[in-house]
This record gives C-alpha cells, sequence and structure tokens, in this order.
C-alpha cells in the first residue's frame, strides 16, 4: 500500500473491494480522493447448478497452486480449472452445488461469492471481510480459523453432513439475499453513480 500514498493529484477516485478495504484505503489516500466500495460482479455466462442437493458436490474453481488445500488429502473436494482448455469450465461448474475458497485474505474481492449466487450453490468459505460484509456474522459455513488441513477437512465434513437441512437451505438464502448486490447490473449502476457524482 505504500506506493499509493503517491498516487497522481489528478486520480478523483479509487475503488474497494470491500468496505474493510475502503477503511484500510481512506487510511493510506489523500483526502482528496473519494474511495468508494464496488464488489465484483458475477460472471454474466453463468447458470444456475444442476447438482441437486441430495449429497455433496463440493469444488474448489481455480487453479490448483492457489490453494494449499488442493492437493487431494480432502476426497470430497474437486478442483475445476478455468485454464483448462479440455472443459467448458463455465458449464463443468453446474455439475457441483457448493464451493470452496480457503483464503482469508483481507485484499480480495468477493468475485467467488459472487459466482456462486448465480449459480444458486452453497459457499464454504474462509471469513474474508467482504464475504462477512455481504452475508453476515451468522452465515453458518465459514471455515474454522486458523486454518489447517484438519480444520478444513472437518469444515467439509460438516457441510457434507448438512446438505439439504434446514441450515443449508437458510445459507443458500443469505446467498441469495445477495445476488442483487453481485451483478454486472449492479456493478455497471455503481461506477455510472460513482461517475455522475464526479461531474
Amino acid at each position: 500500500f505504500s506506493t499509493l500514498r503517491g498516487v497522481p493529484s489528478q486520480v478523483h477516485a479509487v475503488i474497494a473491494g470491500s468496505q474493510h478495504m475502503k477503511k484500510v484505503l481512506r487510511k493510506i489516500l489523500p483526502e482528496h480522493v473519494l474511495v468508494e466500495t464496488i464488489y465484483h460482479h458475477a460472471d454474466p455466462l453463468l447458470k444456475p447448478h444442476q447438482a441437486g442437493e441430495d449429497s455433496l458436490k463440493l469444488a474448489y474453481i481455480g487453479e490448483p497452486e492457489s490453494s494449499k488445500f488442493i492437493k487431494g488429502e480432502i476426497k470430497d473436494l474437486n478442483n475445476v480449472s478455468f485454464k483448462d482448455k479440455e472443459i467448458n469450465w463455465r458449464e463443468e461448474i453446474r455439475n457441483y452445488n457448493a464451493h470452496f475458497s480457503a483464503r482469508v485474505d483481507p485484499t480480495k474481492s468477493v468475485i467467488k461469492l459472487s459466482n456462486v449466487s448465480a449459480l444458486g450453490a452453497v459457499f464454504l468459505t474462509g471469513p474474508e471481510p467482504g464475504c462477512v460484509e455481504l452475508l453476515g456474522d451468522s452465515y453458518p459455513f465459514y471455515l474454522n480459523t486458523p486454518l489447517t488441513q484438519k480444520s478444513v477437512s472437518d469444515d467439509v465434513d460438516y457441510l457434507k453432513s448438512m446438505v439439504g437441512t434446514k441450515l443449508w437451505r437458510e445459507a443458500r438464502a443469505q446467498i441469495e439475499n445477495v445476488k442483487p448486490n453481485l451483478t454486472l447490473d449492479a456493478t455497471a449502476r455503481a461506477y455510472e453513480n460513482l461517475i455522475l457524482s464526479q461531474l
């Protein structure tokens, strides 16, 4: 963040991916720079999943090197690469009713949550600020921290035991409630409002 202290004087605004990062950036950037939170939208080409809710079908969408937990030790956790030219990853991930992210990085955007909302799935995630801001403290499927192989494996087992239950449906409803804020249209409106405020 030290490089942000030298932000050019002609910059009017900086976009933060969460309210948490907005607070961090507000402390660093010059007073004349507006800091606004715009949550990352879902991929508009995604369609609802077709996995049903009879059993856990859990996937990590990304590259194996991006998570130390995607090495095969957790048997119920599958990996779908969006760089694999042999598959249409947008169609492939419709085969999963739950998604996984073991990040606790406060600087990251909420794109994984956004995509989960478009898929109508459930999210097993680290309690990153952006996710907690949107889903609330009561969301039932945050990973326990600190993240260890055992704790993550236990959390996956717990999620597996909850498939199709009332708690599972409540979690899905919490994600559904934030979906309108995570669409491409919502992002476009947020940018439009930001630009108009600077005219």
